[in-house]
């Protein structure tokens, strides 16, 4: 009844989270990162953990065993990612969206970056992050309201001294097989929108399409799935040929799956290069993603010159401030080969 609503403790008003309703990272644009917090951005499921419940970015509840959920907290409202650890991305989707394989889940971890409810229910979303982080920080420890460190764990985070320093912890996350980088403005809210106080730091590019078709496969592949016919969200179309697995060849992703893609650049049509298939995507709404895309800008047209420029070409015309003559800058500097 209303009076019973009423009398209850304080109680999360909103709905269950869904994709257009969570915190979304945008792309590391060269900002200063100096005094941001940094961490490594995991290849997981994303997931929020309420009222005893998995739900997905798609607003579904994952078929998580009874004995997974007995270890998370109660009371609160978590942001997180269920990990199978590094480049286990397709073996996590595999685990959460199979209710056959609920024994596997004890390979997961539910690793929490944020919370938007404490665990006597008060709302924390508009509090600094650095407050809600304290909280995530009490909520997982071990011996804390957890009941299982193994299961439940906290990203670690540390401040983010300037550029160099998150060069530094680019090449070592990526060097170890991690995917990229995660940087957080200080004192900042949480946003049921995608933000920029919430940046993905990562030397290649990904994102999300659907499967609109299959291309027969030649040679090796000959009778299975050569490449994947995928759109994205504002009508382009490609193709993904590489990253699947016989397994995926035999059996492809269906017509409508929305899978996620890696890339290295954009053509001057805005087409993907190279693109590599990262695996199913089981826990987005394709009409969420559409919704909540920002297609890129058009490219300009660069008019050809007769004359370029290269670096450490001595005979370009743009010379380091102070240098001298073109042929005393290679006098100078440049490495002279031995004969023979």
């Amino acid at each position: 009844s209303l009076g019973f609503r009423l009398c209850r403790p304080l109680l999360p008003t909103r709905p269950p989270l869904h994709m257009s309703d969570v915190l979304l990272a945008h792309k590391w644009e060269d900002q200063d990162p100096t005094g941001w917090w940094v961490s490594e951005k995991l290849d997981g499921v994303r997931a929020v953990w309420r009222n005893g419940e998995f739900l997905s970015r798609g607003d579904n509840k994952f078929e998580c065993p009874s004995w997974f959920k007995a270890k998370m907290p109660h009371g609160c409202v978590l942001d997180g990612e269920l990990w199978g650890g590094r480049r286990q991305f397709q073996k996590t989707v595999g685990i959460v969206k199979s209710v056959a394989r609920a024994a596997e889940w004890e390979f997961l971890t539910y690793m929490v970056f944020d919370a938007t409810q404490d665990v006597d229910g008060t709302p924390i979303e508009r509090r600094t992050f650095e407050e809600r982080y304290d909280a995530a920080r009490r909520i997982c420890a071990p011996g804390g309201v957890s009941t299982d460190g193994a299961a439940l764990k906290l990203v670690p985070m540390v401040r983010c001294r300037g550029r160099d320093h998150l060069d530094e912890l680019l090449d070592e996350v990526e060097r170890r097989g991690g995917e990229g980088l995660m940087l957080r403005a200080p004192g900042s809210i949480y946003e049921h929108r995608k933000s920029h106080t919430l940046l993905k730091v990562k030397s290649f590019h990904d994102e999300e399409a659907v499967v609109v078709g299959h291309d027969p496969g030649t040679g090796r592949v000959a009778g299975m799935c050569g490449a994947l016919l995928c759109k994205t969200p504002d009508g382009r179309q490609f193709k993904v040929g590489s990253g699947l697995s016989d397994a995926q060849r035999r059996s492809p992703p269906t017509v409508g799956t929305v899978v996620t893609y890696r890339y290295q650049e954009l053509t001057d049509s805005n087409i993907p290069r190279f693109p590599t298939l990262v695996g199913e995507r089981i826990d987005l709404s394709w009409e969420a993603i559409k919704a909540a895309y920002e297609p890129p800008a058009k490219k300009l047209a660069i008019a050809l010159k007769k004359k370029h420029t290269i670096l450490f070409d001595a005979d370009s015309d743009a010379r380091p401030p102070g240098s001298a003559t073109a042929s005393s800058a290679s006098s100078s500097s440049a490495p002279h080969l031995a004969p023979g």
